[in-house]
């Protein structure tokens, strides 16, 4: 069926003309929403002022973030960081970038079961999968240490959770309040949060300054977090095809040793005493120092050698291309896709079985 519009004098689907309602009434829905967001801070004036009836608050005070005591730079040496919420192998590498900056870190050990259930315990109800397993993983830690020995003062004293955040509906929205709570219901009141904003870069909230965000923390993070990327798709490409069962996760492990010797013990980028004092004295030392940083990440070879030297160990694995092998590929979001093994390989087993 075809229709013409008087003012535009050219043809329209009927069904053309509802999307264009549809666009108008959601551009209608925008401008009211967007009026109201920016006049909530003013009473509504209905009448509501005859009636004595209380004004809106101001968004800003609807709702507040968990101010939780500070990780100083004076902890540093008795305060242990500890780490998780990525793949075992992102954990390990960025124990070992925090460690070299001076850091006491700790990386979590993989989860299991036991955790899913002391998440689903304390965690609030409807947090995804990987929340129920991290924050489970957390709580039975610390309760290993009290069981050590340690009592609940001395373990919110001297340890902190660090943990990577985004913008986000799922674990890396609010995941640092929901682990407050549930660590709160568990007995671990004050327990300490420290979170990483993967959007965020360098203008990352200020939470402390023991673990402060400059560009030397930022960049040997992301350097992390690069590296175990290579090693999870080097270990995944050749385990479906390996010759001698287990020979892939002997050689990631040796890989990943080598790694966090390299990360641990990377020289740091300092100018030299003249050149600092050259640059001091023109009050153009720090920015100096960002733009050597800066420049010895873009043309060193320090990690591109440690990957050759990587790519050399896996190359050692016997592997037979021409196995039939299903491709599995696990749709949700990337902890399961880095974490969950077992699946691929009931898969694998499955196509393997069907195969003539």
């Amino acid at each position: 069926m075809q229709i013409k519009l008087k003012s535009d004098n050219f043809p329209v689907s009927v069904s053309r003309c509802k999307i264009l309602i549809c666009r108008l009434k959601a551009q209608f829905c925008f401008i009211s929403v967007n009026m109201a967001i920016h006049s909530i801070d003013k009473p509504i004036s209905l009448g509501a002022e005859k009636r004595g009836a209380i004004p809106l608050r101001p968004v800003e005070e609807q709702f507040r973030i968990h101010r939780e005591r500070l990780f100083v730079a004076e902890e540093r040496p008795t305060t242990t960081v500890l780490v998780g919420g990525l793949s075992p192998t992102h954990d390990y590498l960025v124990e070992a970038t925090l460690q070299n900056l001076g850091v006491k870190a700790q990386k979590l050990t993989p989860t299991a079961l036991e955790d899913f259930h002391s998440g689903r315990e304390y965690g609030n109800n409807g947090l995804c999968n990987p929340s129920y397993f991290m924050v489970g993983r957390l709580i039975n830690y610390l309760r290993e240490l009290e069981n050590s020995g340690m009592s609940k003062a001395d373990i919110i004293e001297k340890y902190v959770f660090f943990v990577a955040g985004c913008n986000a509906p799922c674990r890396f929205g609010m995941v640092e309040t929901e682990y407050r709570t549930a660590l709160k219901d568990c007995g671990f009141d004050g327990f300490r949060i420290l979170v990483f904003q993967n959007e965020g870069g360098l203008n990352q909230p200020s939470q402390s300054n023991g673990l402060e965000v400059t560009p030397e923390f930022f960049l040997a993070v992301v350097n992390a977090l690069n590296l175990a990327d290579v090693i999870n798709e080097l270990a995944y490409a050749t385990r479906p095809y390996e010759v001698l069962k287990g020979q892939t996760d002997a050689v990631r492990q040796k890989a990943l040793d080598y790694l966090y010797d390299k990360l641990k013990n990377k020289k740091k980028i300092r100018l030299g005493d003249r050149w600092s004092t050259f640059f001091r004295a023109l009050r153009f030392e720090q920015p100096a120092v960002f733009i050597y940083r800066f420049l010895d990440q873009l043309y060193s070879s320090y990690y591109t050698h440690a990957l050759r030297e990587v790519g050399k160990m896996f190359g050692e694995i016997e592997v037979d291309r021409f196995r039939s092998k299903a491709v599995v590929k696990i749709t949700g979001e990337f902890w399961a896709m880095t974490t969950v093994r077992r699946a691929i390989s009931i898969c694998s087993a499955i196509w393997k079985a069907r195969a003539p």
